[in-house]
């Protein structure tokens, strides 16, 4: 029968609406504020405001594009590492030896990934912190 025959795709994920609307009253300064940090996030004024106040990370445009290029190298640099670890259980198993340069040079360049993306979050932590 046709409505036996499960979908193939998946159904949509609606993000819930939001019934309610609150207005509260500040000062130009604190207004502009709010304005400038939500444009240094690329957000909208209100979507800046529930990460606020739901604790949410908060990233900077440049910061985070360049976060995620980081973090699109370092899945990489894991990728290659579970290849040479895969590799080196063969070369085990067969009784030879494994080289530990491949290992060590992509350890220092994961080494360097983490410490570049350290750099690009600790200035956005230690203003949240403020």
């Amino acid at each position: 029968m046709k409505n036996d025959v499960p979908r193939a795709t998946e159904p949509t994920v609606r993000e819930p609406r939001r019934l309610r609307s609150i207005t509260f009253k500040c000062d130009a300064e604190m207004l502009a504020r709010i304005d400038r940090y939500a444009r240094a996030c690329a957000m909208s004024r209100s979507t800046y405001i529930r990460h606020v106040l739901e604790r949410k990370p908060l990233l900077e445009k440049g910061i985070g594009e360049d976060l995620r290029g980081l973090l699109v190298e370092l899945a990489r640099a894991g990728n290659n590492l579970n290849q040479l670890t895969r590799l080196a259980h063969q070369l085990k198993h067969r009784g030879q030896a494994f080289p530990a340069e491949p290992v060590l040079t992509l350890l220092q360049e994961v080494h360097a990934l983490l410490r570049g993306i350290d750099a690009a979050v600790k200035p956005v932590l230690s203003t949240r912190s403020r």
